[in-house]
């Protein structure tokens, strides 16, 4: 177990580990979240309806080059963090071992390695987030 955590926090993995401890970070606060619903504050009209004071209005919004890039991650269809999620795990795991197989301690070449490794996670037929 630490030459695991030796390997995560060693130069050339740091990005792939602050990456995937961005998104614990993100899934712990979801979890601490949901279990304080005091700071849950339901605002309703007097009709019944919800109301924000921070309404979003898609007409006011022109962004149709980002909604094709996101579909093309099939992000209309699933949550941004659960794509995330899904590509920093194995992106984090497959450089752990690219960075140990090689032998390399340098970090530019283990960024380097990163963009093979994303693209590979987002191809490889049997688990792509990408193309699902």
């Amino acid at each position: 177990m630490t030459e695991l955590l030796q390997a995560a926090v060693s130069p050339p993995n740091l990005v792939a580990t602050g990456l995937l401890v961005f998104v614990l970070l993100y899934w712990l606060t979801v979890i601490v979240g949901l279990l304080d619903m005091k700071t849950v504050d339901l605002d309703l009209d007097d009709h019944g309806h919800f109301h924000h004071p921070g309404d979003f209005h898609p007409e006011a919004a022109n962004s149709s080059w980002l909604n094709g890039a996101l579909a093309f991650f099939n992000l209309g269809r699933i949550p941004l963090m659960v794509f995330l999620s899904f590509v920093f795990l194995p992106l984090w795991v497959g450089s752990i071992l690219v960075n140990y197989y090689t032998e390399n301690t340098s970090w530019l070449l283990g960024v380097g390695f990163l963009l093979p490794l994303f693209v590979g996670v987002c191809l490889w037929p049997r688990f792509s987030p990408c193309l699902s």
